[in-house]
């Protein structure tokens, strides 16, 4: 294994839990659980370029289309910004109503599509401003978006799989399948607040990788006024994008079970362990069992033949490592010291 010692350039405080580059190298933050805004900053330099509120867009587009309900007549309350800490921005009130997911893709010819709620958000950046426009509006609320190699676009709601083709810069539906009650969660017991949410990854032959998500929020001591605690369960299911078909699917984890797909193997891993599957076979063909090494950490994708994460000593963060599959077996490759890391991860 290779040894680095490495030292912190630069330090920039960011918002957000989900990061995508986009192909000009910039940046976007944003949370996907909640209705934040979304953050777009240059790559290099860190500079925030924009800040967009995806709510105050919902609410001009209802504007626009005459909508008047309580909903709408509460939405300028609801779009006042509270600054809890330096990290974290909740929306007053709106935070409270909904957990649905916030899905951004950018698509082949450099828009970028938002999902939330009903609404799909064509975002279109500049230099120096950007634009923005109503791409479509449909009657179920949307949990994931991607746009496939064929180029059509894939919309996943709480109950259909909807395939639009872009035509003339219209949205036109083309082909929609049920979502399978096996591909859903539903809850376990008298829990008040359950959401669902979906994840996709497009595979080579053909082949989607989905990933469920479901998210319960239990009330301690069955109190309804008392304090909650986050209950989760997932898993991964593989899809058949002719058909829309399950291949096969994992077990439920009782954990938010994270996939990195790499050129030749998907690794999946959950609170207790690493399972490496096979890309083409899609059998699984190592189970590695977190240790003490392991343990409370996560994996993510350096490039595609190589895992990235940091290791923990005395519950202090000591080095990046950086791990490549050799073997079927998960091996160190590279590793990174840098005195900083804990202010980073601790």
């Amino acid at each position: 294994m290779i040894k680095k010692e490495a030292q912190l350039i630069l330090k920039e405080r960011i918002k957000g839990d989900t990061i995508i580059q986009l192909k000009d190298g910039k940046l976007i933050f944003y949370y996907y659980k909640e209705n934040y805004n979304i953050w777009i900053y240059n790559e290099k330099t860190f500079q925030l370029l924009f800040e967009i509120n995806i709510n105050s867009l919902m609410y001009e587009f209802e504007i626009d289309n005459g909508k008047n309900n309580i909903k709408l007549k509460n939405r300028e309350k609801e779009l006042k910004i509270i600054k809890e800490d330096d990290s974290h921005i909740l929306i007053d009130n709106y935070y409270n109503e909904t957990r649905n997911k916030n899905s951004i893709k950018e698509l082949h010819n450099g828009l970028i599509l938002i999902a939330r709620d009903k609404y799909l958000i064509e975002l279109n950046l500049h230099k120096k401003n950007y634009d923005n426009k109503l791409a479509k509006q449909l009657d179920d609320d949307i949990l994931e978006i991607n746009e496939l190699s064929d180029k059509r676009i894939m919309v996943i709601t709480t109950q259909k799989i909807i395939l639009l083709e872009i035509k003339n810069e219209e949205y036109i539906f083309k082909e929609e399948y049920q979502l399978k009650n096996n591909w859903k969660f539903s809850t376990i017991g008298l829990l008040r607040d359950i959401n669902q949410y979906f994840f996709s990854y497009e595979l080579s032959n053909n082949r989607l990788l989905l990933n469920s998500f479901f998210l319960e929020l239990k009330y301690v001591n069955s109190c309804i006024s008392g304090d909650k605690i986050e209950v989760y369960r997932s898993k991964i299911i593989f899809i058949d994008l002719k058909n829309f078909e399950e291949i096969l699917s994992t077990e439920a984890f009782e954990k938010d079970a994270k996939y990195i797909v790499l050129e030749n193997e998907i690794v999946i891993q959950s609170y207790d362990s690493l399972i490496i599957y096979d890309i083409n076979s899609l059998k699984p063909i190592k189970v590695i069992k977190n240790d003490n090494e392991l343990s409370f950490i996560y994996f993510y994708k350096f490039d595609k033949n190589h895992l990235i994460t940091y290791s923990l000593k005395d519950g202090k963060s000591e080095s990046i490592i950086i791990y490549k599959i050799e073997n079927k077996d998960l091996v160190k490759h590279y590793e990174i010291r840098a005195k900083p890391l804990n202010k980073i991860f601790g």
